[in-house]
């Protein structure tokens, strides 16, 4: 991290104080396995790794990693990162990412579109 990065980063945790941070912390959790529960019910994803996560976790895709991003990409989503190159024996991973910015709603439109593009 440079200088101005730290800065920041002290700004924002000053700010948020340790009630915000777990609030924070609790809306990651919580959003996350919202999102991990409905895609386990879509019948051609799977979640690689099912424990307890913070907020992110492992995507089994039905299509090649970068063609499912890409699709999402043409619906305003940035799906994840291609995480194939990462592991050997790995074939369409995506790591999926879930902050306390996103609402209910995107999350819904994420599950729609992973749907509609597979």
């Amino acid at each position: 991290y440079n200088l101005s990065q730290l800065l920041e980063m002290s700004v924002y945790l000053s700010y948020m104080g340790r009630i915000g941070l777990r609030r924070i912390a609790e809306l990651c959790y919580k959003k996350t396995s919202y999102l991990k529960q409905e895609i386990n019910k879509l019948s051609d994803y799977s979640i690689l790794n099912q424990g307890p996560t913070f907020n992110e976790f492992l995507l089994s895709t039905p299509l090649p990693a970068d063609e499912l991003l890409e699709r999402l990409l043409k619906h305003d989503i940035i799906g994840g990162i291609n995480i194939n190159r990462f592991y050997s024996g790995l074939t369409n991973g995506v790591l999926v990412s879930v902050t306390e910015k996103r609402s209910q709603i995107e999350l819904d439109y994420f599950i729609k579109m992973l749907r509609k593009v597979s």
